[in-house]
């Protein structure tokens, strides 16, 4: 299973536009594997160490971790919604 606390790790990720060199003017939305190596690197593939190496991203596990980081939310935005009722009836 997904850990929990990833909430803080989906928060670093930086969402960007881009096209792939080889199919310019078809935009993509996605994520940068060198800046998410550095953030969570068992989530970036491939060889892009090595000179012609290409680095890609397992956006299976990129979804994994948003889906558990919104149910860390969830489980936030519920407890702050009693505590706020419980305020509220005092």
């Amino acid at each position: 299973y997904v850990t929990n606390n990833t909430l803080p790790i989906i928060n670093q990720l930086k969402p960007v536009k881009f096209e792939f060199r080889d199919f310019p003017n078809i935009p993509r939305h996605g994520f940068i594997a060198q800046d998410v190596l550095g953030i969570k690197s068992d989530l970036v593939l491939g060889d892009g160490e090595k000179v012609d190496g290409t680095y890609g991203l397992d956006y299976d596990g990129i979804l994994a971790l948003t889906v558990k980081a919104l149910q860390e939310a969830n489980v936030k935005i519920e407890q702050l919604e009693a505590r706020i009722t419980q305020l509220e009836n005092k």
